[in-house]
């Protein structure tokens, strides 16, 4: 019998892997909050589309976090997870080619975005609540490449795993129920 006790949100959910992890935590009872900038590819009784462009902090904060404050305050969840996963490549290109303006919304969609979910999420769960919160990188941080400076230098937290161990993260709000993990 599914439960309605988990809930997770994912970014990303209208392609590739945020759509096949979304689907995947439907299929085992999760209640799903996807948050992407195009239409919903997902048709399901316990699925939440949350149309936003990530890229564009300045119109989606408001609209993502009522509707996350909504779900998060709809019933007592027992598990909340966040799979952050959106995130682009747009700026695979050399420093003289670089636009100012596309890397802001690269650095919004790839860091900072992210970054206040992590805190959103810890914040507005319940404090009973067991928390998993996923940062999904493609590697491109830890893998040079002609022109991967842009795109690897917007995820720096995420893909260095050697940074992780290093922090001492101040995190009151999360108690004991936050402690990063990383791949063997």
């Amino acid at each position: 019998m599914p439960s309605t006790t988990q809930l997770a949100l994912v970014t990303g959910t209208t392609s590739g892997i945020g759509l096949a992890v979304a689907r995947q935590l439907l299929d085992n009872g999760w209640t799903v909050a996807g948050i992407a900038r195009r239409a919903a590819q997902i048709s399901h009784t316990r699925y939440h589309h949350i149309a936003a462009d990530l890229a564009d902090l300045s119109s989606s904060v408001a609209p993502v976090e009522a509707a996350i404050k909504r779900l998060l305050a709809d019933r007592p969840w027992q598990r909340v997870g966040l799979v952050n996963n959106a995130a682009s490549a747009d700026l695979l290109t050399s420093f003289e080619a670089i636009d100012p303006l596309a890397l802001l919304r690269l650095y919004a969609l790839n860091t900072a975005a992210p970054v206040w979910l992590m805190g959103l999420v810890i914040r507005e769960s319940p404090r009973e609540a067991v928390l998993r919160i996923v940062n999904v990188s493609s590697g491109a941080a830890v893998v040079s490449s002609p022109g991967s400076l842009p795109t690897a230098a917007a995820r720096p937290p995420f893909a260095w795993p050697a940074w992780w161990p290093q922090q001492s993260w101040h995190l009151p709000t999360a108690g004991n129920r936050l402690r990063p993990m990383l791949p063997s």
